[in-house]
């Protein structure tokens, strides 16, 4: 709507009271007295009888508005209030259940899922065998069994939302495994904020939640989920440890291609990363490969050193190709023939700038021709335009030729700034941010480390290898 405001498209805003419009005193008072009136935007509150427009606007509108925001906030405690009564009596009344249980909207409980149920089971029974997240949501993925969000659009039949669900990935199987309410507790109050609250979805600490234990039937058991919760804690500090002795033995290296690198197969950002925990070896990875579900199974994956290797290859092979041509092409237009060559293609330029001033003298004269009754007033609109015309073909000829003589020469350059940054980085073994900069407009990365490199002065020699292979054929005769 304040796009709208802003856009014009909105000239009056009316509510049902001042409350409608917002329960922040500060708030509110700001649009009314500031936002709408800059917009020319008229607002009326109907039970509180005001209308911006009208002269004595109400002075006991913000006061109004204090009130407002006070009973929100009172509000929000006695419905918080009231969560927590129903919550300590073990019912469930939230909105969405977790994946393996369903709502029982008359017992206001929940009861077990019989098929999702049974999928919960397994992934803790996978995870005890050792297997880790990423194994887990990789094998029921490939078995076909329909993720939580796709489960739960399954079964109100919504195919469009089905359809863009997401697949398994690591952290569903994450949040299953570390969820306190397979065990058969009711968990509330992990998000934190109240009513009227103007809050992000943040999560409070763990010993801030609501847990009510043997509210419904369980899933796993109280042992197995705690062994479970044992070894996530293991493995998380055995990575932490690992990835911290990895950072004091060799930090991560920059990413010299940050805004330039793409994944070719969805898209997303390329980062880098280290291969293994606490190893001093780092890999070139797609940010969607856990999330995108085109590079699940086909990951981008290059190791660091090749990766750069392979960039500054390209480039070295650019600017090697560059020079040989620019000094294929002058040592050509250094022969008997293209000096002649030269030489006719001057004087044919010659030819046409002097028949431009003839016409552009012409065009000055007529209207003298108009004034002393030479001419008719039809004939100067005639000639007049038939001279514009002739000096734009003169002009693109002598574009034409101007082009054509510098293939010929002896100094000839294609682009001098161009050459002047191949000169700069001539000679250079190591790929610095600097040659990135200068030379790499956009990187694609492939699975099978197939890499498609674009430079910014791509299409200039394509032109210069073009000017080559001519001059070549020329004085080769074909």
């Amino acid at each position: 709507m304040i796009e709208d405001i802003k856009s014009g498209k909105i000239n009056t805003i009316i509510t049902k009271d001042l409350s409608r419009l917002g329960r922040n005193y500060i708030e509110s008072g700001t649009y009314i007295e500031r936002i709408f009136p800059m917009y020319n935007v008229r607002y009326i509150a109907i039970t509180d009888d005001f209308d911006s427009i009208r002269p004595n606007t109400d002075i006991t509108m913000p006061l109004k508005n204090i009130v407002n925001e006070y009973y929100s906030k009172d509000l929000s405690d006695k419905v918080w209030t009231a969560f927590r009564s129903i919550w300590k009596n073990g019912l469930y009344v939230c909105g969405r259940p977790p994946y393996g249980y369903k709502k029982n909207k008359e017992k206001k409980c929940l009861e077990i899922d019989e098929y999702a149920s049974q999928v919960v089971k397994r992934i803790f029974s996978m995870y005890l065998n050792g297997m880790k997240f990423a194994e887990i949501a990789r094998t029921l993925k490939n078995e076909g069994i329909l993720s939580p969000s796709q489960y739960r659009y399954a079964n109100i039949g919504d195919k469009e939302k089905l359809d863009k669900a997401k697949d398994w990935y690591y952290v569903q199987v994450k949040d299953i495994l570390k969820d306190q309410q397979y065990v058969g507790d009711s968990v509330h109050g992990k998000l934190g904020g109240k009513l009227g609250e103007h809050r992000n979805k943040r999560r409070n600490n763990k010993e801030d939640w609501i847990i009510i234990p043997d509210t419904h039937e369980a899933i796993v058991s109280r042992e197995e989920f705690a062994i479970v919760q044992k070894m996530i804690s293991d493995s998380t500090k055995q990575f932490n440890d690992a990835i911290n002795r990895g950072r004091q033995k060799s930090p991560v290296p920059k990413n010299k291609f940050v805004g330039k690198c793409t994944c070719g197969q969805c898209g997303s950002r390329v980062f880098i990363k280290r291969k293994d925990t606490g190893k001093s070896e780092f890999y070139y990875y797609c940010a969607g490969e856990k999330s995108s579900v085109l590079c699940r199974d086909r990951h981008v994956k290059i190791p660091y050193e090749d990766f750069d290797r392979s960039v500054f290859s390209v480039i070295k092979k650019h600017m090697q190709i560059c020079i040989e041509k620019i000094s294929l092409i002058q040592k050509l237009n250094a022969t008997d023939s293209a000096n002649i060559q030269y030489k006719v293609l001057n004087r044919q330029l010659d030819k046409l700038r002097n028949e431009r001033k003839r016409i552009i003298s012409r065009e000055k004269g007529l209207y003298e021709d108009y004034k002393d009754k030479f001419i008719t007033a039809e004939e100067y609109v005639q000639f007049q335009k038939e001279y514009k015309k002739q000096i734009e073909d003169i002009d693109r000829q002598i574009t034409e030729y101007e082009n054509h003589i510098n293939k010929y020469r002896k100094d000839f350059h294609l682009d001098e700034s161009w050459e002047s940054i191949i000169a700069k980085f001539q000679g250079k073994r190591i790929l610095t941010q600097e040659i990135v900069d200068a030379f790499v407009s956009e990187i694609k990365i492939y699975p099978d480390k197939n890499i498609e490199v674009k430079l910014y002065y791509d299409d200039m020699l394509d032109q210069l290898v073009s000017i080559a292979d001519v001059r070549e054929a020329e004085c080769n005769g074909i």
